[in-house]
Order: C-alpha cells, then structure tokens, then sequence
C-alpha cells in the first residue's frame, strides 16, 4: 500500500444501492485515487443494519471510521431509523464512543449494538 500524502484531497462518497439482487449500500472515503475505507449497511423501513465496517491498517486511528459512522447517523436521523449491528469485541469501545448502546432487545453476549436518533422537540 502507498502512503497518502498530505496534499491529496480527501473524498467521502455516499451510495444508496438500487439494485435489488444487491441490496447493499455503502459509504466509502477516499483520498486521491486510494480507497481508505467503507462502511456496508442495508436499508429497511425500520431500520438500518450496519454489514461491515473497515478502514485500512495504515489508516486507521485518523477518523475515517468515525467520519463514515456520522454520516450514517445523518442519514438514520433524516429516516428517523435507527442503526444496528453486531459487533466483535475488539470493536465494543469504538462504537460506544460513536454513540451505540447494548440492544436491551437482545441478550448480551450476542454484543448487537443499536444507536437511535435524538427525537426533535417541536416548536410551540
């Protein structure tokens, strides 16, 4: 793998699938030609499953990860959906500090992870 360099611009894509075989999205982040990272999830009316989640080593610990999770929970808080996923253990810390809470619907050794967006007060 090639190092990035400094000046190469940083792009973030978001692309919803419509393909029905594949039903898979994803968020993928780039810089130049060099693919940093993407993010699979799988959009349903309740809800939105998160499938993978994976920055390369050299990449990691420079908030790509964290990048691509927030636009997520953009999107979730557009749909007014949560987020869901499973996560191995190693992976715990990092989506709690994203915001993710253990699913009080499922046991907790099954660690499936669920961020919910924040309601809007309405106006008076």
């Amino acid at each position: 793998m090639t190092r990035l360099r400094r000046s190469a611009p940083l792009t973030l894509t978001f692309e919803l699938s419509e393909d029905r075989e594949n039903d898979c999205s994803q968020i993928t982040v780039k810089c130049g030609k060099m693919k940093v990272g993407f993010l699979l999830f799988t959009i349903y009316p309740t809800r939105i499953v998160v499938t993978d989640l994976e920055v390369g080593r050299r990449h990691q610990r420079r908030g790509y990860g964290r990048m691509m999770i927030r636009v997520l929970q953009a999107y979730a808080s557009e749909l007014h959906v949560p987020i869901e996923l499973l996560s191995v253990r190693t992976s715990m810390v990092f989506y709690k500090k994203c915001g993710f809470k253990h699913n009080p619907k499922c046991p907790r050794e099954k660690q499936e992870l669920v961020w919910t967006p924040r309601r809007r007060k309405r106006k008076p």
